[in-house]
């Protein structure tokens, strides 16, 4: 039964709603004042799992400490599953995107990654054989005229611009992939589980990755500021809003939610524009809107499994 509208739970869980979508808006902006200081992708990246990473584990020492107890061990399957989805859900996608962030306002890689329910519907629709009501299916084309309203500016065709469209795309389809491949394991981890072992196989991942190109000395060395940027980012962008989506949902549903989720690219944009000094031309302002209105028309209409179907505790405005 979809989550009651009436009950004393369900002022709070819009209020949750939009603190995840806010929390998720601000991680463009802080990935973009770090890059001030002249500190790379990875370097960046490792900070925001560091910090993420020591958060969830915190927590999840607390709720043993009350008592919960250590969970029942993962089947083969499932671990293989966390795996695969860790990789491409916050390693992968977060990686891409990141690296975008380099030639991309941050206005635009938020416009980008606003595609991501898109790519899920192609997705489904090819490989699970799942149909889609129309009004998704005009949602669509839609969304895609948007973003060739917001694309099709003079200064987003130089080179430097197009890899970063590019990169940025291919996080939206990893991250696609892995709402698609998530629900059944999220059925049967839960979903404060699954987000939370996704979350740190992927920092394992990232860290890695730091590690075969950097010294890990390197962190002790960063100015001050780029490392309050990536606690910034491993609490404000990633903890918090984690949470705050995945208390929402119990509280008022997965759809009614995403729909809510709507205010993070427009308060994304926003602050991109009063904090970063970015520019959209009338044009990008026009698609950003068309955008807005494919996926929110695409939102309001039901999911074929119910409200109360799974839905992963990842940026439902986007991630990583």
């Amino acid at each position: 039964m979809p989550p009651s509208r009436t009950g004393p739970s369900y002022p709070f869980g819009v209020l949750l709603a939009i603190l995840a979508a806010f929390g998720f808006a601000t991680k463009g902006l802080f990935i973009k004042f770090a890059y001030r200081y002249g500190v790379d992708a990875e370097t960046l990246l490792a900070l925001r799992m560091l910090f993420a990473m020591a958060i969830f584990a915190l927590v999840i020492a607390a709720r043993r400490l009350r008592g919960a107890g250590p969970a029942a061990p993962m089947a083969g399957k499932d671990r293989l599953h966390v795996l695969l989805l860790g990789f491409l859900g916050y390693y992968l996608s977060s990686w891409l995107d990141f690296r975008g962030l380099l030639v991309l306002p941050a206005s635009l890689e938020r416009l980008i990654l606003l595609l991501y329910p898109t790519f899920t519907v192609i997705l489904t629709v090819v490989w699970k054989r799942q149909r889609q009501p129309a009004t998704v299916w005009f949602a669509l084309p839609v969304c895609y005229g948007g973003i060739f309203l917001v694309l099709a500016h003079d200064s987003v065709l130089q080179f430097g611009m197009l890899q970063g469209v590019l990169l940025v795309a291919g996080s939206t389809l990893s991250y696609a992939c892995y709402l698609v491949l998530s629900p059944p394991v999220i059925a049967r981890l839960g979903s404060m589980r699954f987000s939370e072992s996704v979350m740190l196989v992927s920092g394992g991942m990232v860290l890695a990755h730091f590690s075969a190109g950097h010294s890990p000395k390197l962190l002790a060395t960063l100015p001050g500021a780029v490392l309050g940027y990536g606690l910034l980012l491993g609490f404000v962008s990633t903890v918090i809003p984690l949470y705050a989506l995945s208390a929402a949902i119990a509280r008022i549903g997965s759809a009614r939610t995403s729909v809510l989720g709507m205010v993070g690219p427009i308060l994304a944009v926003g602050l991109s524009v009063a904090l970063l000094g970015e520019r959209l031309h009338p044009v990008q302002w026009l698609g950003a809107a068309t955008v807005m209105a494919g996926v929110f028309l695409a939102g309001k209409t039901p999911p074929r499994l119910g409200d109360s179907a799974p839905l992963p505790l990842a940026e439902s405005q986007r991630e990583g």
